[in-house]
């Protein structure tokens, strides 16, 4: 590789001649940093979303970049770092999947909380199935950290659930409470 400067530019060329660096071209430019926890508590219910307002950004921004780390706690069972279907039994063979068995994720836009199948057994008091009836589960949990210039070019953490269940709403035992430990860097390409 070799370095080039000259006058305001500054270039790297591979051996082969080929441009790998080059400040004539378009490089990101941070422009602000956000760092902070945001949680939301995950209810029972089939689509659930709530957005948090996390900063005000330039009117130039173009590009978000976030990392996150994440733990959960259980509202039903008071265990922590337990997804919300872990309690219940499997369908099949498939696997249900959570991001908090990683150290830190890197994204933009959006990332999978939860997602899986699973299967409950109704309880005949709180919904008009007869007790004992098994049902299937499928759910997905994210969070989405996105500029919404509509709203006031504000930066939102936006959590979504979205269950599809055999029949009635999930059950009590699915209320997990998400946290995620964010750092949002935000700029422009110039």
């Amino acid at each position: 590789m070799a370095f080039h400067a000259q006058n305001d530019r500054i270039w790297i060329t591979d051996t082969d001649g080929s441009l790998v660096f080059d400040t004539e071209r378009d490089i990101p430019h941070i422009l602000g940093v956000w760092e902070g926890q945001v949680e939301y508590d995950f209810a029972y219910k089939y689509y659930d979303e709530s957005y948090q307002t996390l900063v005000a950004l330039p009117d130039d921004v173009n590009f978000v970049l976030c990392r996150a780390s994440f733990s959960s706690y259980n509202l039903a069972t008071g265990e922590w770092n337990v997804g919300s279907y872990e309690t219940f039994p499997r369908v099949g063979n498939l696997p249900w999947n959570s991001i908090r068995d990683t150290d830190y994720v890197f994204f933009q836009g959006s990332t999978l909380l939860e997602q899986g199948c699973t299967a409950m057994w109704v309880d005949g008091e709180n919904n008009t199935v007869m007790s004992g009836t098994r049902i299937a589960v499928y759910a997905n949990r994210a969070l989405h950290v996105v500029p919404k210039p509509e709203w006031g070019n504000n930066l939102y953490a936006f959590f979504q659930q979205s269950v599809k269940t055999g029949w009635g709403a999930v059950s009590d035992a699915a209320r997990v409470r998400w946290y995620a430990n964010l750092k949002v860097w935000y700029g422009r390409f110039r």
